[in-house]
């Protein structure tokens, strides 16, 4: 009998965290965007005050953001997901009973919108989702890193493209509560199984990453990294194995000039996407279309964006990221410039197909640049090191749009603000390099010693 091989485990936690990624993108990072006109409309808030909740969830991840990441990093990923994942679904279902708590507790609407947007929905979601799942993949590979958080990048755009336009007829047909309560329970019927799949670092379970047995050289480094794992380098697997990655500790990241250019850069690119993706829908619906048809524009720019994640993500394996990263930007701001314009329908198709692949693969190519850069030992606290900037992005793009629409009413101006920010992104770039540790000397072959290779222990 022929013996098939064993599939190695960091596929199967990509799977997974692809399912988590997958859910969250078509109900919040796409989806939330149809509840906007259907809220405003029937409680008379203006998009301002809307957004306004938005960016305070926004400001409450970036301050959560240090700490977030050092929990991910120093208890797994698993445990964090098995926290927020509930909560983000107890948040949407509250959604739906929106006007019954209001009415129990005595408070307005919307002082009771924004603590379970702030406090469930959104909280929820920054420990279960993207940062425990993004860190779990970065863990479990390195040599396919690029390509593995491409794919993990395309479950918000398989998710969006499958999802999102059903969430948009359901709102259409059976009301926004009924679709809010239909959406909390995905994310924990969804949710909370595929949590269980995750697990933190291969090395604690007698793999490496990639898949890749530990060679002979690498063998006898075992015990010098258990004595000094605070400054350590990891050979990627295969190939002629001369490319190292560096271990940096988050005091040893912050005195780099690459992470505060890549912290910036970031912070302008989550400022365009954040806005963009919240009020595209009220955009298209000002513009004449239908909920659902909105909702099908938006699965057509998620479409669009797996394109970019993998792409993006295939060529960040083979290039020089940095290029990659400066033509994304470019066509980023060609894209938002034909939307400031946009009057007609094929007016946005051209857009879409202009920012999308963009949109999509600076999403999973931010992520993989931060680990060539910084190692996996610290990922996720180095990436929530970065909350705080990058928080001035999400917080001030939502609000800024829905400002520029309530005086103006129009989205124009917003859209060329944006592009003027994405050029900024863009000089940014031309300046970044990859850093190096201070002291070479102290580097040390990562490898851990763990029980035998295969075995997933429980916990």
């Amino acid at each position: 009998m022929v013996r098939l091989p064993r599939i190695f485990y960091g596929w199967w936690i990509l799977l997974a965290s692809s399912f988590i990624t997958a859910l969250v993108g078509a109900i919040n990072v796409y989806g939330f965007s149809l509840f906007i006109v259907p809220l405003t409309t029937e409680f008379g808030w203006t998009r301002t005050m809307l957004s306004g909740a938005i960016s305070l969830a926004r400001l409450e991840g970036g301050l959560l953001g240090p700490l977030e990441g050092f929990l991910v990093d120093k208890s797994g990923p698993r445990r964090l997901m098995l926290i927020g994942i509930p909560v983000l679904g107890a948040g949407f279902i509250a959604l739906g009973q929106l006007s019954a708590l209001a009415a129990f507790t005595g408070l307005e609407s919307i002082a009771i919108f924004y603590v379970v947007y702030i406090l469930m929905i959104s909280l929820g979601g920054a420990l279960g989702t993207f940062t425990p799942a993004t860190t779990a993949v970065a863990n479990w590979f390195v040599r396919r890193r690029g390509i593995a958080l491409g794919l993990l990048s395309s479950g918000f755009g398989v998710g969006a493209m499958v999802a999102t336009p059903i969430l948009g007829q359901a709102i259409q047909t059976l009301g926004w509560r009924p679709a809010a309560v239909a959406a909390g329970l995905s994310v924990l019927i969804i949710g909370i199984p595929a949590a269980l799949v995750i697990r933190h670092r291969p090395e604690q379970y007698g793999m490496q990453p990639d898949g890749d047995p530990p060679t002979v050289e690498e063998q006898p480094l075992r015990a010098a990294s258990e004595s000094d794992s605070n400054a350590s380098n990891h050979r990627s697997h295969g190939g002629d194995r001369t490319s190292v990655e560096q271990d940096f500790t988050t005091r040893q990241a912050l005195a780099t000039l690459s992470f505060w250019i890549l912290a910036i850069t970031f912070s302008l690119r989550i400022m365009v996407s954040g806005a963009v993706a919240l009020h595209l829908a009220p955009l298209l619906i000002d513009m004449g279309m239908t909920t659902a048809e909105a909702g099908g524009a938006l699965s057509l720019l998620a479409g669009i964006s797996i394109a970019g994640r993998l792409g993006f993500g295939w060529l960040g394996d083979r290039h020089d990221k940095k290029v990659v990263l400066i033509g994304g930007l470019g066509t980023m701001v060609m894209g938002l410039l034909v939307l400031a314009y946009s009057t007609e329908f094929w007016h946005i198709v051209l857009f879409l197909l202009l920012y999308s692949p963009s949109y999509g693969g600076l999403a999973s190519l931010m992520p993989t640049i931060r680990g060539e850069f910084f190692g996996r030992k610290s990922f996720a606290t180095i990436g929530g090191a970065m909350g705080p900037i990058t928080t001035l992005g999400t917080v001030s793009g939502p609000v800024f749009a829905g400002y520029i629409f309530d005086t103006t009413g129009s989205y124009q101006i917003a859209m060329l603000v944006f592009a003027v920010g994405t050029v900024i992104a863009l000089v940014l770039t031309l300046f970044l390099k990859r850093p190096k540790l201070p002291d070479s000397t102290s580097e040390v072959t990562a490898a851990v010693t763990a029980p035998a290779p295969g075995h997933i222990p429980s916990n």
